[in-house]
C-alpha cells in the first residue's frame, strides 16, 4: 500500500495550493495527496483483499486530543487522517519554498507568489484547526453534561444510568492452553470476581465460555446462577459449536431467560475474522505437526465460521451492539450496529495472545473513535487488559491496568441519539 501511495503521488501532475487547474499540472498538491492517503488507508486497507488489518491509521495517534477527535462524529475517522496529511503537506511545501531541499512545485492556480502562498496555506489551515478545536471542546463539554450521572435521569427518563462491571481475569494464553491453570480454577476466579457487585450488567472477555466451561458446574452454570439469583445481565465471549463449525461468539444471559439459547437476540457471532488467525486453512498444517507438539503450542488451532451480517443483543435496558476484538477497528461495522438500533457498544477481546504489545493501546484508541463516531458509551472487556469504559465524548471514564486481575465499576447509559456519521451509511 505504501508503494502504491508513492507511485500514485509520483505519477500525478501536481501544483502548489488548494485549487485545481484545467491545464497541466491539474491537481492541487496538498489536497490530492491527502485524498489518496485516505483512500488507501480507510477504503483499500480494511478490505479483505488486502488482509484487512486497519490498525495503523494516523488518526488513532490523536485519540487523546478529544477536541480534534470530535470531527469524526460528522465526517468519519478518515477526515482526521485527511487533516493530518494536509497539514504535513503544507509544512513540506513551506520548507520547499524557503529552504529549497528539492525541486519546487509548479505555479499556483490562485496566482499568489510561491513563498507568500506557502505561508497563506499554513495560516488558513491553522485557523481551520483552531476553530475545529474550539467546536470540539464545546461538544465534549455538552456531552459530558448530558451524561452526568446525578442529573441524567432528570434530563431523559429513557436513558437512566446503569451500573456496569467489567471482570478482568488476567489468565494468560499460556496458562489456559498449556493447562497451567485448570478450567475449575478459571471458573472459581470469575465466580469470586462476579459475586455481590453493585452492578446490573457484567461483562466478561472473549472466549471465556469455551467447551470446558459449558459442562455442568462450569463457568456458564456459575454465570447463569449469578444472573438468576442476583438479577443481573451477563455479556460474555464464548466459543460456540454450530452445525457448520466453530464460531467466535458472545452470549447475553438475562434473568428473564436464564437457559442459554442460540437465538439471534441472545447470541452474537463474529462478523470479521482475524486473517491467518481465525480464517486460515490450517488443517493441512495441523496434519504435518505431530499431535504431542501441536497440543503444546499456545495458539489457536481452530478455523472459525463467520456471520453474514451483524445482529444486536436484546438487553432489558436496550439493544447492545457487540464486537469481538478486531471488529472494533472497522468503523462501518460498528456504525451499522448503531443504525440498526444499538444503544450501547461492547467489545470483548482476548489480548493475551499479544502479551505486552502496543495493540492494547491501539484497541483503546479505536474504542475512543468508535464511541465519538456513534455517540455511544463503549465498553472494552479484555482478559489481561487493557479494559475500559469510554463515554460518548471519547473520554475514558475507567481503564484497567495491564496484566492485573480486578473489576472495573462505573455507570453507562443506553443512548438513542444518532450522530451524522452513524446516519450516513455510505461513509
Amino acid at each position: 500500500l505504501y508503494a502504491a501511495f508513492a507511485a500514485m503521488v509520483y505519477s500525478l501532475p501536481l501544483r502548489a495550493g488548494f485549487l485545481p487547474n484545467i491545464q497541466r499540472p491539474f491537481f492541487p498538491y496538498a489536497v490530492s495527496i491527502s485524498v489518496i492517503w485516505v483512500f488507501l488507508q480507510w477504503i483499500v486497507s480494511p478490505s479483505e483483499l488486502f488482509v484487512g488489518l486497519p490498525i495503523n491509521q494516523l488518526a488513532y495517534s490523536q485519540y487523546k486530543q478529544l477536541s480534534l477527535v470530535q470531527i469524526v462524529s460528522v465526517l468519519g475517522p478518515g477526515s482526521l487522517d485527511f487533516m493530518i496529511v494536509l497539514f504535513n503537506c503544507c509544512i513540506a511545501n513551506f520548507f520547499l519554498e524557503f529552504l529549497s531541499p528539492a525541486k519546487k512545485l509548479e505555479e499556483r492556480t490562485d496566482k499568489l507568489k510561491p513563498r507568500f502562498g506557502a505561508i497563506f496555506d499554513l495560516l488558513i489551515l491553522g485557523l481551520l484547526l483552531t476553530n475545529l478545536s474550539h467546536w470540539g471542546n464545546q461538544r465534549v463539554t455538552s456531552i459530558n453534561i448530558r451524561s452526568e450521572v446525578a442529573t441524567a435521569r432528570h434530563r431523559d427518563p429513557n436513558t437512566p444510568p446503569v451500573p456496569l462491571a467489567v471482570l478482568q481475569g488476567n489468565v494468560s494464553i499460556a496458562e489456559e492452553r498449556l493447562k497451567i491453570t485448570k478450567p475449575e480454577q478459571i471458573k472459581d476466579l470469575y465466580k469470586s470476581l462476579g459475586q455481590n457487585l453493585g452492578a446490573l450488567i457484567l461483562c466478561l472477555p472473549e472466549g471465556v465460555i469455551n467447551s470446558n466451561q459449558m459442562v455442568p458446574g462450569g463457568l456458564l452454570s456459575v454465570l447463569e446462577n449469578i444472573s438468576r439469583t442476583q438479577n443481573k445481565e451477563v455479556i460474555a465471549g464464548s466459543i460456540e459449536t454450530l452445525q457448520t463449525g466453530h464460531a467466535n461468539a458472545a452470549r447475553l444471559l438475562s434473568p428473564e431467560s436464564i437457559k442459554p439459547t442460540k437465538q439471534a437476540s441472545s447470541l452474537y457471532l463474529k462478523n470479521r475474522l482475524v486473517p491467518l488467525g481465525e480464517s486460515a486453512p490450517i488443517d493441512i498444517l495441523n496434519k504435518r505437526i505431530p499431535a504431542p507438539v501441536r497440543e503444546r503450542i499456545p495458539a489457536s488451532r481452530e478455523s472459525f465460521i463467520k456471520a453474514s451480517s451483524t445482529n444486536l443483543l436484546k438487553s432489558i435496558w436496550g439493544d447492545v451492539g457487540l464486537s469481538i476484538y478486531i471488529e472494533l477497528f472497522y468503523p462501518r461495522l460498528i456504525a451499522d450496529e448503531v443504525r440498526k438500533g444499538a444503544n450501547l457498544l461492547v467489545n470483548v477481546s482476548n489480548l493475551s495472545w499479544f502479551h505486552e504489545s502496543s495493540l492494547k493501546q491501539q484497541l483503546i484508541a479505536a474504542g475512543v473513535f468508535r464511541a465519538v463516531e456513534n455517540g455511544r458509551f463503549l465498553v472494552i472487556s479484555t482478559n489481561t487488559g487493557v479494559s475500559a469504559i469510554i463515554a460518548p465524548s471519547g473520554m475514558i471514564s475507567n481503564i484497567s491496568l495491564s496484566g492485573h486481575r480486578g473489576v472495573l465499576l462505573n455507570t453507562i447509559q443506553f443512548l438513542y441519539r444518532k450522530t451524522p456519521f452513524s446516519r450516513m451509511w455510505w461513509m
